[in-house]
């Protein structure tokens, strides 16, 4: 290496690291989840290092003055990612979506304003809703307008708001309206969060996850009374079987409780009309049984006298040409006297 290349690397290393604490000026790379910046005591400039951990083990330390960069990439809910989060990953990825933006001090509040409206800018000039439309183009102004604000359920009207309530704020803050000001943050900020709320992959995860909560609580609800109503219902049947068909028809029209009058209070009353319409239609089941068995025996003796009219004039004949036969052989061979 030549001496002109050796200054060039100590050069590049100079302009990376302070020399007087030796940390990084460039933010850490993809090797680490998360970083550390600060302002370096005796240069002032910016400096990134490694967070260190809690002395319990369980989370990070960060110091005043201090700023925790956490990096996840790619930046989505959606579950074709690479990895799967834990519970606690899950809640601080979505806090990091809706607070995206968000101002740490009052003089970041034109940042946050341009992250608004950058952000909404760009997803609106991406939307299929304007294909053939200009977005710079005064005159398709009021047709953009039109078409993303048709449909106030979809992620174009949200973003359409935002930009609008980000220049409100603008507006309020030059003209020191304090309460325009006020008004308009509060409902950017939140239009924001119903912005991210709308995306795909955010709307899938909360609405699985609602399933499956709703899911596990049912199978959690029969596990604790399925075994019970059935122990119950099973010594209810002998009850029910003994009861007159006009009886169970009477508990099941005349809407009064059933449980009232057999005694019966740990089962609901559906549960009791249910059982009682079961047995009243066994009533009708028995009939129907009875009916196709009598139709059953009807048509097997209908098909045996249709055999016996079929077969006995064949049976006759035969006995007839038979009788015929042998005295035509008896006569044949027994001379008469």
């Amino acid at each position: 290496m030549t001496e002109q290349e050796i200054k060039q690397e100590n050069l590049a290393k100079q302009e990376r690291f302070c020399s007087w604490c030796g940390l990084s000026f460039v933010p850490l790379g993809n090797d680490v989840s998360c970083y550390v910046s600060k302002n370096c005591t005796e240069c002032g400039k910016t400096i990134y290092t490694p967070p260190l951990p809690a002395e319990n083990g369980r989370g990070l330390v960060v110091n005043a003055g201090e700023s925790l960069h956490v990096l996840i990439e790619p930046f989505s809910l959606s579950p074709r990612r690479k990895g799967f989060f834990s519970r606690s990953g899950l809640l601080l990825t979505v806090r990091m979506l809706l607070a995206a933006g968000e101002p740490k001090s009052e003089a970041e509040l034109e940042t946050s304003l341009k992250f608004y409206k950058d952000k909404a800018e760009f997803f609106l000039k991406n939307s299929s809703l304007i294909d053939g439309l200009d977005w710079d183009n005064e005159d398709h102004a009021d047709e953009i307008h039109t078409r993303l604000t048709q449909d106030k359920d979809r992620r174009e009207f949200f973003a359409l708001k935002m930009l609008f309530l980000s220049q409100m704020v603008e507006q309020g803050v030059a003209e020191n309206n304090v309460r325009q000001v006020a008004w308009a943050t509060y409902h950017a900020a939140m239009t924001h969060c119903f912005f991210e709320m709308g995306d795909f992959d955010f709307e899938e995860t909360l609405w699985q996850g609602h399933q499956a909560h709703v899911f596990l609580a049912k199978v959690q609800d029969a596990s604790v009374q399925t075994p019970a109503q059935a122990q119950a219902i099973q010594k209810l049947q002998p009850l029910f079987e003994r009861q007159t068909e006009v009886a169970l028809h009477t508990w099941v029209e005349d809407e009064k409780p059933i449980g009232e009058r057999i005694g019966v209070s740990g089962l609901p009353e559906e549960t009791l009309r249910a059982i009682a319409k079961y047995y009243l239609n066994q009533f009708e089941r028995n009939r129907q049984e009875a009916l196709q068995a009598k139709e059953d025996k009807r048509k097997e003796e209908e098909a045996k006298r249709q055999e016996r009219i079929v077969w006995n004039p064949i049976l006759i004949a035969c006995i007839s040409l038979g009788t015929a036969i042998l005295v035509s052989l008896v006569n044949k061979f027994i001379p008469p006297r």
